[in-house]
């Protein structure tokens, strides 16, 4: 009975201990738990907003950048389109200079195979493809 007594004492103080042991850890952990919440709490208080406010800036910047995009998408178009229209007119107006140089030609063809002849035929060859020339345009 007496070494039974020794065992439950044993025990006891054993049990006592981890229950020390735990009280310990628990005291600890509620201090961590508090640290943790006064941690939240600080960044609720002071971080969150200004955190808030650049996630609103960045997205009023996003659609800012959008809306640049989308003019310079526009303005790169009519660019394009203004190009396109240039190139056709140059390529007309060379047309036109290719026409002019064979129109130029054949009267210097025609004043060599007659030089003294016909100028009234070579000035109205003259006006009347100046003046067809004038209405095509």
């Amino acid at each position: 009975m007496v070494s039974q007594i020794k065992k439950l004492e044993r025990k006891n103080v054993e049990l006592e201990e981890e229950n020390t042991n735990l009280v310990i850890k628990l005291q600890m952990s509620e201090a961590e738990n508090e640290t943790m919440k006064k941690r939240l709490n600080d960044l609720e208080q002071n971080s969150l907003p200004s955190l808030w406010k650049a996630l609103r800036d960045v997205a009023m910047e996003k659609d800012v950048a959008v809306i640049a995009r989308e003019e310079f998408s526009t303005q790169l178009r009519m660019a394009k389109k203004r190009l396109k229209e240039a190139e056709e007119e140059q390529y007309r107006t060379e047309e036109d200079a290719t026409a002019l140089r064979e129109e130029l030609n054949s009267l210097q063809q025609h004043t060599i195979m007659n030089p003294l002849g016909d100028t009234l035929w070579v000035t109205r060859q003259i006006i009347c493809k100046s003046w067809k020339r004038s209405w095509s345009i």
